[in-house]
C-alpha cells in the first residue's frame, strides 16, 4: 500500500489505496468506506458542505435507529423530541421521557437525555466536544480519529468534518457534551 496524506482528515493512511484524484485525497480505510454514486448524490443533494473526498460512509442504512442514539452508541433506539414527531409507536420521546410532555422539548430536558446517558453539556464547542447536538434535531458523535460521525435518518452513517452538515436539513450545532 502506498503512504497518503489526507489533507482534510489531517492524518495519514498507511492501508488505504482508495485514491480519489478529482478530491486530492484518499477516502480513508479506518473511517469507512467509499461512497457508490447513487450515495454521493443523495448524501450531497441533502448537506452541500459536503465535499468529496472528506467523508465517507461507515455504516449501513438501518431503519432500527437515529442519530440521536447513535450519538450515544446506540442502535437498538430511535428518539424524537416530541410526540407528534413519533415514526415508529416504540420511539422514545425525549420531551416525554425526560421532561414534562408538554410538547416542546426544552434544552434542559435535552440536557436531561444526555446526561441519563453519561454526557455533560460543555460550553467550549466542538474542538473538546464528544456529541454535538444540531438545532434541527441531529446528533453528531466525535470518531476516535478526530471526525464526526453522524446516522442520517434510516439511512446510512457517514464521517465527515464537523461542519460539513450545516445548513436546511439539520440547522447548526447550538448544543456540546462530553462524557463526565
Amino acid at each position: 500500500p502506498v503512504l497518503l496524506i489526507t489533507p482534510a482528515f489531517g492524518h495519514e493512511c498507511g492501508e488505504c489505496e482508495q485514491w480519489n484524484s478529482e478530491a486530492e485525497a484518499c477516502v480513508p480505510c479506518a473511517c469507512g468506506d467509499e461512497p457508490t454514486q447513487e450515495q454521493r448524490d443523495r448524501f450531497e443533494n441533502w448537506f452541500p458542505n459536503l465535499e468529496w473526498g472528506q467523508w465517507s460512509i461507515t455504516g449501513d442504512a438501518d431503519p432500527n435507529y437515529n442519530c440521536i442514539a447513535w450519538s450515544v452508541g446506540e442502535t437498538t433506539t430511535w428518539y424524537v423530541d416530541v410526540v407528534a414527531n413519533k415514526v415508529h409507536e416504540s420511539d422514545l420521546v425525549i420531551d416525554v421521557e425526560w421532561g414534562d410532555g408538554d410538547g416542546t422539548m426544552t434544552t434542559t430536558e435535552l440536557d436531561a437525555f444526555y446526561d441519563a446517558k453519561g454526557y455533560e453539556p460543555t460550553g467550549t464547542g466542538h474542538e473538546d466536544a464528544d456529541i454535538m447536538y444540531y438545532n434541527g434535531f441531529h446528533g453528531a458523535r466525535k470518531t476516535d480519529y478526530g471526525m464526526w460521525e453522524s446516522k442520517c435518518g434510516s439511512a446510512e452513517r457517514i464521517d465527515h468534518v464537523w461542519d460539513q452538515l450545516n445548513g436546511d436539513t439539520y440547522g447548526t450545532p447550538t448544543r456540546y457534551y462530553k462524557q463526565k
